[in-house]
């Protein structure tokens, strides 16, 4: 089951992307779109998360549509907003 979430971005979606997108890469992840929408997949010890996202303004929409059993929504949740906000 997908979980959904949105985000007021603290900075442009420019910045934020580019660094979510290098973040994600760096630790051996996939980072696929535009500024607009887009999907990510991350590899973590428990298993792979992926999701999409779309923006509008400063606002993140998110859709986690796979993750680990042991890896809570709201930890993934908490772990991008502190990415953004």
């Amino acid at each position: 089951m997908s979980y959904k979430f949105c985000i007021t971005m603290r900075e442009d979606s420019i910045a934020g992307l580019n660094r979510i997108r290098k973040e994600i890469e760096t630790g051996g992840g996939v980072f696929q779109g535009d500024l607009n929408k887009g999907t990510i997949a991350v590899k973590t010890p428990l298993g792979n998360i992926a999701g999409t996202y779309n923006i509008r303004g400063c606002l993140a929409q998110i859709e986690i549509t796979d993750k680990p059993f042991l890896v809570s929504h709201l930890m993934i949740e908490s772990k991008i907003k502190a990415y953004l906000t």
